[in-house]
């Protein structure tokens, strides 16, 4: 469970991060994007607690793995698009 809690950490201080330069960067106007803001927000928390849950059923190494993975390859995708 702390691995899960790090990354949670992980993903909001790099979703906070990437929030503030697309609003110091790309004209964002976070009026407009509210709904969108709060689709994410509720999407964010159903996944929260699908990882949890699906983490507490796998074996830990098993779950480890495929979480780097899934955060190399969303760090991929970052560099890739910015």
């Amino acid at each position: 469970m702390t691995f899960i809690a790090d990354l949670a950490g992980y993903f909001v201080i790099a979703n906070v991060a990437s929030l503030a330069l697309l609003w110091g960067y790309a004209d964002l106007d976070l009026g407009a994007a509210g709904p969108v803001l709060a689709a994410c927000v509720a999407v964010a928390l159903v996944g929260n607690q699908a990882g949890i849950a699906i983490a507490r059923r796998l074996p830990i190494s098993v779950f480890r793995h495929a979480v780097t993975a899934m955060v190399v390859a969303a760090g991929a995708i970052t560099i890739a698009t910015v």
